[in-house]
């Protein structure tokens, strides 16, 4: 089962490329997997700017038998000017599809000197059914 996870793991690193962005969400929604692109809107503070997803991708790691996970790197979103904006959470887009989205616990305030350092872990997990 390790070895299944582990291809599957390696796959989902190598999915996302240059096509695919990792922007924030500004309006307040709790995305679903039905959730559609149009329900987004894109933060619009000053200084903002989606990120692409190339490389950003790291390989799987073995967290415990039955999990792994691949760790994005590290975004760092910061306001540069204004009034900032309340974000509500981030999602990756191929520009026609939303392919993953998250709200966050609670909105995140950016403004101007407040530097918000998003991390995001994906993981495949395995558990067995008795």
């Amino acid at each position: 089962m390790n070895t299944f996870l582990n291809a599957r793991a390696t796959a989902l690193a190598s999915y996302f490329t240059s096509s695919y962005h990792l922007r924030l969400f500004s309006n307040n929604l709790a995305p679903t997997p039905a959730t559609p692109l149009s329900s987004f809107v894109e933060a619009s503070y000053t200084g903002y700017s989606p990120v692409s997803m190339s490389g950003l991708v790291g390989a799987p790691s073995k967290l415990a038998d039955g999990r792994y996970q691949c760790s994005i790197t590290p975004q760092t979103f910061q306001c540069t000017g204004g009034a900032g904006q309340l974000v509500y959470g981030w999602y990756i887009d191929d520009g026609s599809n939303c392919h993953l989205a998250q709200a966050f616990p609670a909105p995140v305030n950016l403004v101007p000197g407040a530097p918000y350092v998003l991390q995001i872990a994906l993981q495949e997990i395995s558990q067995s059914i008795l």
